[in-house]
């Protein structure tokens, strides 16, 4: 049996699905084999977008078409990382870490980082200040969410986010850090399971 015919009998029938292995190539990037053979092939975009253009994937069955999306050259993945926290923290005035979550980006895609936060204090109208930031609590800032006003000691919601575009593969953390600006009162970050806190890392653009 020749190369060429060993590469198309890893092939489906028509309206068929056949499953293979996901595949580390030496430069590091992924592809699938199928019997031992890597299959050209694209990757399904989980997130819904299509462009003019596009390649859309599609499955036929007699004639009825269902339409998968459209086909990229690398993997997409909406939320790449989650970070949930369901406790509060313990009380704090200075620059604390209050929740932080890892994820491995690639080079040259742009990444939105969500944060949704509930504070609260001891001393009502006491201000907070919370930031996103790189790598750890004394990283740079990517985005903050000013004079949080805490209106009464049940606490407030804070919501941000901030996009990121690395310039090489990476495995990236990111941290959501707060403090007291003004005011005289101990802050939390107070969660449980009903009101959890979160910290996301989202699939925005390019592969």
């Amino acid at each position: 049996m020749t190369a060429t015919q060993d590469l198309q009998s890893t092939y489906p029938p028509n309206n068929a699905v056949r499953v293979g292995v996901a595949t580390r190539n030496d430069d590091g990037t992924l592809s699938v084999s199928f019997q031992g053979e890597i299959v050209p092939s694209g990757w399904l975009d989980l997130t819904g977008q299509i462009s003019l253009g596009d390649p859309i994937a599609a499955v036929r069955g007699e004639s009825s078409w269902l339409l998968l999306g459209a086909v990229r050259t690398a993997p997409v993945v909406p939320r790449v990382a989650t970070s949930i926290v369901t406790s509060s923290s313990s009380t704090f005035t200075a620059l604390t870490a209050v929740m932080s979550v890892t994820a491995t980006l690639k080079a040259n895609v742009t990444y939105k980082v969500t944060a949704f936060a509930h504070f609260a204090s001891t001393a009502v109208n006491d201000t907070v200040t919370a930031r996103i930031r790189q790598d750890t609590i004394l990283g740079s800032d990517l985005n903050l969410d000013p004079n949080i006003l805490i209106t009464s000691t049940g606490g407030v919601s804070s919501y941000q986010e901030a996009e990121y575009t690395p310039t090489i593969d990476v495995t990236k953390t990111f941290v959501l850090g707060a403090q007291r600006a003004t005011g005289a009162g101990n802050i939390t970050l107070t969660a449980n399971s009903n009101f959890p806190s979160y910290l996301y890392v989202d699939y925005v653009r390019g592969v």
